[in-house]
C-alpha cells in the first residue's frame, strides 16, 4: 500500500487546496437536509390557518452526509489529474542534481533526454524536491544554485543540443568539487548522450558518486549515431565508409546533397550481423565543381554529415570537331566518343561554340574564338588538343598549348628515319598520367608498355628549360606523347598526334582509353586539389547545427590555423570561399567513441531512455465515482431510490455497468479484425496510415489520426474508428477513404507491390496525404523520389478557388500544419487523389493521453492548430463527398430555371 501512494502524483497539484474546503462543505450539508415528505391528511386541513411554530430541521443522516463528502473528494481530486507513475525509478524528495550531456552526440536522441528530463523535473515538482540542471556543453555558472523544479520546466526550452564535444568529465569534477563540503543528502542524475571515451567515463562516474547515489540514463546502442568516417573519391564514384557501436543487422543508406540541399544521388546497403562497419560504393551523376554534403538517412547528427569542398562527378565534355565525317574511321572525335563510351556522352560542338557551361574540351581544329577559350580555361576549364596537320605552323594556337611547337611535324618511321617506329613508356610517376601505370603493368619508367602500340609522326615542341616537367607521357625515345601545365584554376594539354589513326595505332589501342578517362578527371584532381587550400583566418557564411542543418551564419566568428577542433567559438560550417569553401567538421578518429552500456557503469543504477513508461491517469476514475455520488444524491432528493431502485437491485447493477463501459474512450481500444476477416474499415469510416517502421513516427502518426477523428466526431457527423496502421502490398488499402504517408529518407522498404498498391489506390479513388516533414527532418530527396517513380503525377499548387478550400470549412488556401507551407495536388485525376506538402500534419493534430499537445506548433502557435484541424475536417469532408460542395456554385442559375415557365 505504502508503494502504491509512493507512485501515485498529481499533474495540477494545486488544486488539493480545495480539499480545504471541505469543512464549509460539512456546514452547508448540515443547513440544507433532505426535502421532507409532504403527505396530504384532509382531517386535519383545517387546522392550516392555524399560527404554528414549526420545530428545528433534523441532522441529515451520516450516510448522506458521506455521500456528499466523497462527492466533493473524487471531483476535487479528479481535477488535480492524479497519474499512477509506472517507473521504477523513485527519486525522491531530495535535491536532485541533473548533469544532462548536450554536447553534438546528444542530437540524436534528444528527444528521448528531453522526455525524460521533463518527467523527472515533474516528479520532482510532485515531491516538493529542488534541482539544479546543468548542460555540460555548456559554460557552468559562477554561482550553482538549486531551484524550484516550476522554474527548471521553465526554462527547459533554453538546453538544448550544442554543436561542439562536451567536457562532461569535466563537469562532473567541478559539480564534485563544489558539494564536497556539503552536508545535504543530494541526488545525482547523469542523462548520458551513450557515448565517452573509457578515461572519461570511469572519471564521470568517480565524480558524480562521490555526490551522492547517482543515476544514469542513457539510449540504446540501436539508437547511437551511424558514422561517416571516410569519403574517398574514385574516377566516377565515391566509396563511402560508416561505422557504428550496435550490431543487429540493418539496411543503412546515405544521400549525396548540394550545399543548398538540392538531391544529387543516393547509395544503399546494409550492415551485416555483428559488423562494425560496412562500405557503400556511390556512383556519381553527371555534376562538377559544386560544394556538396554525404548525409546518412534517418540520422540527424554531426557525425553523419560528411563536406566536401567539391563533388566531384562526372564533368561536362564537348569536342571541338569539324562537320561530322562520312567515314568514321578518319574522324578524330569518333575515336574519342568510342573510348569515353559507357563512361558518358560528349556532346560535339561547331569551332563558334562558346565553351560555357563545359568542364573538359577536346580540340582536333581550330576554335572561332580563342580568347573565350583562355578565359575558360583560367576559370578552371580542361583545355586537351590533339596534334594534327591542322596545328603545323598554327601560330593562332599558341596560348592554348602547355608547350611551343615546331613548324613540321616529325617522321619517326619514314625512310630517312634511324628508330622506326616508337612505343609508349610509362607515365610519369609525379604527373597527372601516374595511375595509367596500374593499367601498363609496368614497374619502373625504363620499360616499355608492352601493348602494340607505336607512333610514326608526332608534333614536338621547341626546346626550352622546362620541357621535362611539362612531359606527361612520353615514347621510347624521351621525346613527348602528352604535355600539360596549370593555367590558372585550369589545364592546359597536348596529345602530341592526331586523335585518329593517321600518325600512331594510340586511338586503337587500350592506351588511349586510359588517357582520355584520366584527363576528364583533371577536374577532379583540380577540386581535391583546392579543397584543401585555405587562407586563414576565415569567416563562416554557413553554420552546422548539432542536427547536421545549414543555416546562415551571424557575425563575429573567424577560424585561425591554430583552431583545429570545434569549439563554442569555432563551431562547424562552411568558412571562406563560396564557391570552393573549408569545411569545419567533426574530425574522423573523434566520430565514433565507445559506447556507454549498463555493464560498464557499474554502482550506477542504468535505465534506458526508453525504458520509461508512461505515467497511467486516474483523472477519469476520480471524476466518475464523483459522478455517481452525484447521480445516486439527486435520485435520493427526488425520492425515486425507493420507487424504484431498491425494489429492483439488478437494474441498479445495469446502471453501474453502463457507467464503467464509459470509463475507457472508445477510440483507446486497439483496431480490431471482425469475425469474418473484414478490417474495421469494412464497416465503419476508418483513417489509415501507413506503417514507417520507426515506432515513434507510427505512435505520433496514430495520435495525430486519433486527433482529427476526436475533432471529426465534435464538429461533423462522421464518426470515425480507431485509425488502422497498414503495410501497402500486404494489407487492402480500398478500405480506407484518407490514406497518410509519412515519408522517410530510406526508400529501401518501398517494394514494387507496394508501389502497385499505392497507384491502384489512387487511381481507384482513395486520397493519400503525403508528408515530407518527420520528427527526422524534411525528406526531400525522398519526396523527389516518390514523385517522379512512386506517384509520377504532375502537381500543381492548391488555389483559392478548389473545392478542398470550402469542403466543410473556408480556407483560403491555408493548410499547416506542425509547420506552415504549400499544399500540392496531383493534375492527373479530375478529383486531386494525391495531396502533398512538408507541412508535419500529424504533429499537429497529434495529442497525448493526457489531452496535452505531443508536438509545437510554429510559427503561428495554437491558432495554427486550429487552422490544421479545420484543413484536416475539410480533407476527409473532401474525401468522402468529392466536389459537391462545387455544385453550390450553380445554385443561382438552377432556381432561376426552375422559376423560368418554358
Amino acid at each position: 500500500m505504502s508503494s502504491l501512494f509512493a507512485s501515485l502524483g498529481f499533474l495540477y497539484p494545486h488544486v488539493l487546496w480545495a480539499l480545504a474546503l471541505l469543512p464549509a462543505f460539512y456546514l452547508l450539508i448540515r443547513l440544507l437536509p433532505p426535502r421532507p415528505q409532504q403527505v396530504t391528511f384532509p382531517a386535519i386541513k383545517l387546522l392550516q390557518d392555524l399560527p404554528t411554530r414549526l420545530p428545528p430541521p433534523r441532522t441529515p443522516p451520516w450516510w448522506l452526509l458521506l455521500l456528499r463528502l466523497a462527492m466533493g473528494f473524487f471531483f476535487i481530486v479528479g481535477l488535480a489529474q492524479p497519474m499512477l507513475r509506472r517507473d521504477s525509478v523513485e527519486l525522491g524528495a531530495n535535491p536532485l542534481v541533473i548533469m544532462v550531456d548536450n554536447g553534438w552526440q546528444s542530437a540524436q536522441n534528444w528527444a528521448g533526454m528531453k522526455e525524460r528530463l521533463t518527467l523527472t523535473l515533474q516528479q520532482a515538482q510532485s515531491h516538493g524536491a529542488e534541482v539544479m540542471v546543468v548542460g555540460t556543453a555548456d559554460k557552468l555558472p559562477d554561482t550553482l544554485t538549486f531551484t524550484p523544479a516550476s522554474e527548471a520546466l521553465r526554462t527547459l526550452p533554453n538546453l538544448a543540443p550544442r554543436a561542439w564535444p562536451a567536457p562532461t568529465a569535466d563537469v562532473a569534477k567541478q559539480l564534485a568539487a563544489h558539494f564536497s563540503n556539503s552536508n545535504a543528502t543530494l541526488t545525482p542524475l547523469w542523462l548520458s548522450d551513450g557515448m565517452a571515451s573509457v578515461d572519461d567515463r570511469r572519471a564521470t562516474i568517480a565524480a558524480i558518486e562521490g555526490i551522492g547515489r547517482s543515476r544514469i540514463f542513457m539510449p540504446p546502442l540501436s539508437d547511437l549515431p551511424i558514422s561517416v568516417v571516410s569519403v574517398v573519391p574514385g574516377q566516377a564514384s565515391y566509396s563511402i565508409t560508416l561505422e557504428r557501436l550496435s550490431t543487429a543487422e540493418r539496411p543503412v543508406s546515405v544521400t549525396l546533397y548540394t550545399m543548398d540541399g538540392t538531391f544529387v544521388t543516393r547509395a544503399s546497403g546494409q550492415f551485416d550481423q555483428g559488423a562494425a562497419s560496412t562500405k557503400l560504393e556511390m556512383t556519381l551523376p553527371k555534376t562538377l565543381n559544386e560544394p556538396g554534403y554525404v548525409l546518412v538517412d534517418g540520422q540527424n547528427n554531426l557525425a553523419s554529415w560528411w563536406g566536401m569542398g567539391t563533388i566531384a562527378g562526372l564533368p561536362k565534355v564537348g569536342i571541338i570537331n569539324p562537320v561530322k565525317n562520312d567515314f568514321p574511321l578518319l574522324d578524330g572525335a569518333f575515336y574519342i566518343e568510342q573510348a569515353l563510351k559507357g563512361v558518358l556522352i560528349p556532346q560535339r560542338l561547331q569551332p563558334t561554340t562558346p565553351p560555357d557551361g563545359f568542364d573538359v574540351l577536346f580540340v582536333t581544329t581550330q576554335p572561332s574564338t580563342p580568347e573565350d577559350i583562355e578565359s575558360w580555361v583560367q576559370n578552371g576549364g580542361v583545355l586537351v588538343t590533339f596534334a594534327g596537320e591542322w596545328l603545323a605552323q598554327n601560330k593562332n594556337m599558341n596560348t592554348l598549348l602547355p608547350v611551343e611547337l615546331r613548324d613540321y611535324p616529325r617522321e619517326v618511321a619514314g625512310t630517312l628515319s634511324w628508330t622506326g617506329a616508337l612505343k609508349v613508356k610509362p607515365a610519369n610517376n609525379d604527373g597527372p598520367l601516374a595511375p595509367m601505370n596500374d593499367f601498363l603493368k609496368v614497374e619502373d619508367t625504363n620499360n616499355l608498355n608492352p601493348d602494340d602500340t607505336y607512333v610514326t609522326k608526332q608534333l614536338l615542341p621547341r626546346a626550352a628549360a622546362n620541357s621535362a616537367d611539362l612531359t606527361w607521357l612520353s615514347l621510347s625515345d624521351n621525346t613527348p606523347l602528352v604535355s600539360g601545365k596549370k593555367v590558372g584554376n585550369g589545364w592546359q594539354v597536348l596529345v602530341h598526334v592526331p586523335a585518329d589513326a593517321s600518325w600512331s595505332t594510340v586511338p586503337l589501342s587500350g592506351v588511349f582509353v586510359e588517357l582520355l578517362n584520366n584527363l576528364i578527371h583533371l577536374k577532379t584532381l583540380q577540386s581535391q586539389q583546392q579543397e584543401t587550400e585555405a587562407t586563414y583566418p576565415m569567416a563562416p557564411f554557413k553554420l552546422l547545427l548539432p542536427d547536421a542543418t545549414l543555416v546562415p551564419a551571424q557575425g563575429g566568428i573567424q577560424l585561425t590555423e591554430e583552431d583545429t577542433g570545434l569549439t563554442p567559438t569555432t563551431p562547424p560550417g562552411l568558412y571562406g570561399n563560396r564557391k570552393a569553401p573549408f569545411i569545419h567538421q567533426l574530425d574522423a578518429d573523434v566520430r565514433l567513441q565507445n559506447a556507454i552500456t549498463p555493464s560498464r557503469v557499474d554502482g550506477l543504477l542504468a535505465r534506458y531512455y526508453d525504458d520509461a513508461e508512461k505515467h497511467q491517469s486516474l483523472a477519469h476514475v476520480f471524476l466518475l465515482l464523483g459522478l455517481i455520488c452525484a447521480m445516486i444524491d439527486s435520485l435520493l432528493r427526488l425520492n425515486i431510490i425507493h420507487r424504484f431502485f431498491l425494489k429492483r437491485a439488478s437494474v441498479l447493477s445495469a446502471v453501474f455497468a453502463i457507467a464503467l463501459t464509459f470509463a475507457t474512450p472508445s477510440y483507446a481500444q486497439p483496431t480490431q479484425t471482425l469475425p469474418n476477416g473484414m478490417p474495421q474499415g469494412a464497416y465503419e469510416i476508418q483513417l489509415a496510415y501507413v506503417d514507417t517502421g520507426i515506432p515513434r513516427l507510427n505512435e505520433l502518426a496514430e495520435n495525430g489520426l486519433k486527433g482529427l477523428s476526436r475533432i471529426l466526431e465534435m464538429r461533423t457527423t462522421i464518426e470515425p474508428a480507431a485509425p488502422a496502421k497498414v503495410v501497402p502490398g500486404k494489407d487492402d488499402l480500398g478500405y480506407y477513404p484518407v490514406l497518410y504517408w509519412q515519408v522517410l529518407p530510406n526508400l529501401s522498404n518501398l517494394t514494387e507491390p507496394a508501389i502497385k498498391a499505392l497507384r491502384a489506390y489512387v487511381d481507384n479513388g482513395g486520397l493519400i496525404l503525403v508528408d515530407g516533414l518527420t520528427d527526422l527532418g524534411q525528406n526531400q530527396a525522398a519526396m523527389t523520389l516518390v514523385m517522379n517513380k512512386v506517384l509520377p503525377f504532375p502537381l500543381r499548387a492548391l488555389d483559392g478557388d478548389h473545392v478542398l478550400n470550402r469542403s466543410y470549412y473556408l480556407l483560403e488556401g491555408k493548410t499547416p500544419g506542425r509547420k506552415d507551407g504549400l499544399l500540392w495536388m496531383d493534375t492527373a485525376h479530375r478529383l486531386p487523389r494525391v495531396l502533398v506538402g512538408n507541412n508535419d500534419w500529424a504533429g499537429a493534430w497529434a495529442y497525448d493521453d493526457y489531452g496535452n499537445a505531443m508536438r509545437a506548433v510554429t510559427p503561428g502557435g495554437e491558432q495554427q492548430r486550429a487552422l490544421a484541424f479545420r484543413f484536416g475536417g475539410n480533407l476527409v469532408m473532401y474525401a468522402l463527398l468529392g466536389d459537391y460542395k462545387a455544385d453550390q456554385l450553380h445554385v443561382d442559375t438552377l432556381l432561376k430555371k426552375l422559376e423560368d415557365p418554358r
